[in-house]
């Protein structure tokens, strides 16, 4: 099984391409119009942030700003309450996953409640 070949779109159109040259002119041209846009690379940055993506990016730097305000770790709550733009507790969270995944925040547990601050986990 590891010695067969992925079928992708491309790979079929290519095949085609070169094993049906009796194809009609039409068809031969809408097949090569089919791998151009099956191969054409797309980049992500090539792509503009959308506008949710820009607040989100503005807020997360808020909420790094009001932790480097704090002398010791915070809870979520008072992060919620103190940073503007949040829309939900999940919405928070789901920023702070992002910015633990970037390193920019560390979680750690007061009793069993999460605390916030700056600084990357350790492993």
């Amino acid at each position: 099984m590891s010695n067969e070949i992925r079928i992708t779109n491309a790979y079929a159109l290519s095949y085609a391409l070169e094993n049906l040259p009796d194809a009609p002119a039409g068809v031969r041209e809408k097949w090569e119009k089919m791998l151009e846009s099956a191969t054409r690379k797309r980049s992500s940055g090539e792509r503009k942030p959308t506008s949710k993506q820009v607040a989100n990016a503005a807020i997360k730097e808020n909420i790094v700003a009001f932790l480097s305000e704090q002398s010791e770790p915070v809870k979520a709550a008072d992060i919620m309450a103190n940073v503007d733009g949040l829309s939900s507790v999940p919405h928070l969270s789901a920023l702070l996953a992002q910015l633990r995944a970037a390193k920019q925040v560390k979680r750690e547990y007061d009793k069993k409640t999460p605390i916030y601050s700056l600084g990357a986990e350790e492993d």
